[in-house]
């Protein structure tokens, strides 16, 4: 059972750079309805630093201000602003992260029937439109079925993870796309005291968000997912460190340089996929394997990497890129692509021929309200109130779609509150 009277959970802020999103994220965290945590701001600046905005909040005992003596790479700065933490439960969020003000008593309440050393819960998306001193103006429309909580095997979530049967960030994954991570979940303290002594830190370079969920799922023995998305994310392409190394070669090499990687040199060859360097999934696949080959698990060891799966998404990510630094770079890499998958025997390069060639569409998660199993009704042309679109999907059994797709606000508060009463009403109705 968790006891209320001390703090429980340590929300970990690594922050560089963005204070205007830091104000709302440390508002969102003070209104949160469960009192018993504490905060972390690791403010490792270059050039704008939140101290002022923490200053705000500074009066608030739980709130702490911490910077590093110079300036780090992600994956150190994350391992630094952890080290800071006391709770009995961590989590690691994004300055773009708001929390629903019920979010941490939702966390305690599930944690007092279903313990568990990782939680895992789910978040949905703000687009960002535009952004000023005084407010973030966006869009936002609830998109997912909320469900009760539940217990998942982390062999099996690193089983779908080594298939590479979808992309990391794959929509049809859905929800389950956020399983085992600390950047949208927590770990008990006891989990992470495993993490360091088998894999020496938290966050191994060179994607933190995902070494540590390898290494969590890989020694948690027991993990649940909350079943409703907690958190509202602020997002746009040019605010997303993975989206920018997606679509620029030029910050993938910037990125790396910030680990002291040359990623076209020793590191290329180290990657599952030799040389093939542009594109998130071998990088990632790099990751898995890593802490992979550190493990005492059993269980993850005999786990085996599909490379067929991993060259057909290489290709994707290939295509996707819009900014190379010229037409070489370019044609070296697809060379090394078509080199690697004559490695192949017949059959599997058949199979990534075959997928290549297929312009089959990304399906959609059956976890999305639109495809959850109501009636379609089509679109809808006027605002409803979160209220009365929660009961039209859960008691009238009715998906639609909003005009345009999506609602616009002028505050990101505005939008805050939708969010928290479409889920929380949800809940009510589905139990």
């Amino acid at each position: 059972m968790i006891n209320k009277k001390a703090p429980q959970i340590s929300i970990v802020i690594p922050t560089r750079d963005r204070p205007e999103f830091v104000k709302y994220c440390l508002h969102f965290l003070q209104e949160q309805t469960f009192k018993e945590f504490e905060v972390i701001l690791c403010d490792n600046y270059l050039e704008r630093s939140c101290k002022r905005e923490w200053e705000n909040v500074q009066n608030d005992s739980r709130f702490k201000y911490v910077t590093p003596d110079k300036p780090l790479a992600m994956c150190d700065n994350w391992e630094f602003a952890i080290s800071k933490a006391t709770g009995t439960y961590v989590s690691v969020i994004s300055e773009k992260y708001m929390l629903r003000r019920d979010a941490l008593s939702i966390l305690f309440d599930v944690l007092q029937t279903h313990p568990a050393e990782l939680v895992s819960w789910w978040h949905e998306t703000y687009t960002v439109n535009s952004l000023s001193n005084d407010d973030i103006q966006g869009k936002y429309v609830p998109i997912l079925k909320p469900k009760p909580p539940e217990y998942f095997d982390p062999i099996k979530v690193l089983e779908k993870r080594l298939s590479f049967e979808h992309a990391p960030y794959s929509r049809t994954l859905g929800p389950t796309e956020v399983l085992g991570k600390i950047y949208s979940g927590c770990f008990h303290k006891d989990l992470l005291s495993r993490i360091k002594s088998t894999y020496g830190r938290v966050f191994p370079p060179t994607s933190p968000d995902i070494t540590s969920m390898v290494a969590g799922l890989s020694l948690a023995t027991s993990c649940i997912d909350i079943g409703q998305p907690l958190i509202l994310t602020c997002s746009s392409a040019s605010l997303s460190t993975g989206m920018q190394c997606y679509l620029d070669t030029s910050y993938v090499k910037y990125y790396f340089s910030q680990l002291d990687i040359e990623v076209d040199k020793s590191f290329a060859n180290s990657l599952p996929i030799k040389s093939l360097w542009v594109g998130f999934s071998n990088y990632i696949a790099r990751d898995y394997l890593y802490i992979q080959s550190l493990t005492s698990n059993k269980a993850f060891k005999s786990l085996e990497l599909d490379r067929a799966n991993l060259l057909i998404k290489i290709r994707k990510n290939l295509a996707s890129i819009s900014k190379w630094q010229d037409k070489f770079e370019e044609q070296q890499q697809l060379d090394i692509w078509h080199a690697s998958v004559k490695e192949l025997d017949e059959a599997q390069r058949e199979y990534v021929e075959a997928q290549i060639n297929i312009n089959q569409p990304v399906l959609p998660s059956n976890q999305e309200i639109h495809f959850s199993g109501g009636k379609d009704i089509g679109v809808v042309q006027d605002y409803l109130p979160p209220i009365k679109r929660a009961e039209i999907n859960w008691i009238e059994h009715k998906v639609f779609r909003i005009k345009d797709e999506f609602l616009f606000y002028d505050s990101l508060k505005d939008a805050m509150d939708y969010f928290s009463k479409y889920y929380q009403h949800s809940m009510s109705i589905l139990g």
